[in-house]
């Protein structure tokens, strides 16, 4: 992944843990959307969706499906194994 996938990547890291602000989330969604358009670079769409701001049209739910069906098309992970990290994740609250 170039910088601006990696910078991204943090972006979305902080999303979990920190206040980010919803313009520069919006930016770097704009720049890997423009990437997409110019480039063969799929492994930016999990990231933008992962930006997504949460409206009442796009609950973060939904944003968060189509990441997790993203990343095992890439092959990244497999359906059983996101269920079991989501298990994980809802058995720590």
């Amino acid at each position: 992944m170039d910088d601006l996938g990696k910078d991204a990547l943090k972006l979305v890291e902080q999303l979990t843990s920190d206040h980010v602000s919803l313009q520069e989330c919006k930016s770097y969604q704009e720049q890997l959307q423009n990437k997409l358009l110019n480039e063969n670079a799929s492994p930016y769409s999990p990231l933008i969706w992962a930006l997504t701001p949460h409206t009442d049209t796009y609950h973060t739910s939904y944003s968060v499906a189509i990441v997790g069906l993203n990343i095992v098309d890439f092959k990244i992970t497999t359906i059983p194994e996101l269920t079991n990290l989501t298990k994980e994740i809802l058995n720590n609250f």
